[in-house]
């Protein structure tokens, strides 16, 4: 998992809520904070789309689309979470989730 440790996951950007619905999108410094306040997924703008805890600032997931030209995520339609670039070509987000993911978010 690659993340910027000086990439603070409490700055300044938008915020989108708590969820993308069907065609939103997260944008370079956009992030998601969901009500029970334990999360925060933020595209960074090193290309990666990272959940952080919000207590530590430990990362618990990323895309690894670090150092590609992803700009932002879109919820497509069917329920998948896809980075894009500005010409609209889609990146592979890839993974590995810890199972505790279900319990923090």
């Amino acid at each position: 998992m690659h993340y910027l440790p000086w990439v603070d996951p409490y700055a300044e950007g938008h915020a989108m809520a708590d969820r993308l619905t069907a065609n939103q999108q997260l944008n370079v410094n956009d992030h998601l904070d969901p009500p029970n306040g334990k999360t925060r997924l933020i595209m960074q703008g090193d290309c990666n789309l990272v959940l952080y805890r919000q207590d530590n600032g430990n990362a618990l997931w990323a895309s690894n689309t670090w150092n590609t030209p992803v700009n932002h995520a879109i919820m497509q339609a069917d329920g998948n979470l896809v980075c894009y670039d500005a010409a609209s070509k889609a990146f592979l987000v890839r993974s590995a989730t810890p199972s505790s993911i279900q319990e923090l978010s």
